[in-house]
């Protein structure tokens, strides 16, 4: 049996034991807290305030510039837009100007062996209908 003199002690020892679990609790709330707060801070810095899709595609209308870009109609042979990704198949990659094509709204570029990959904003499926309509035209 528990004497009446340890008692107290018991009672003492267990309240040490949940305050440092309280203030265990309280520590791990506000490190989590500051996590968040600096991922927020360095995607507003990386990326702008928006986040990734904060650029946005100039003008979808003037595809006379994204052919410009690419080395011009007679440089492409196809276009293919896939949710963030429009594909170019180019005769000639030597061609494509990247400067321009991240003015135009690419976040990204890969260049490959006959194609070039941009990384944009959800509205590639739009342009790459747009563009081979174009295409198609001339």
């Amino acid at each position: 049996m528990i004497n009446s003199i340890n008692l107290p002690l018991l009672v003492e020892d267990n309240i040490k034991t949940i305050l440092l679990i309280a203030l265990g609790v309280i520590l791990l709330i506000v490190v989590v807290l500051v996590v968040i707060f600096f991922l927020k801070k360095y995607r507003d810095k990386k990326y702008g305030k928006n986040g990734a899709g904060s650029r946005k595609i100039k003008k979808i209308s003037s595809s006379s510039l994204w052919f410009e870009a690419v080395g011009g109609k007679a440089n492409v042979i196809s276009v293919v837009g896939l949710g963030s990704r429009l594909t170019f198949y180019l005769k000639d990659k030597e061609k494509v100007q990247r400067q321009k094509l991240d003015h135009l709204g690419a976040t990204s570029v890969i260049v490959m062996s006959n194609k070039i990959i941009l990384v944009m904003e959800n509205q590639a499926e739009v342009l790459a209908k747009k563009l081979n309509q174009d295409l198609q035209q001339s």
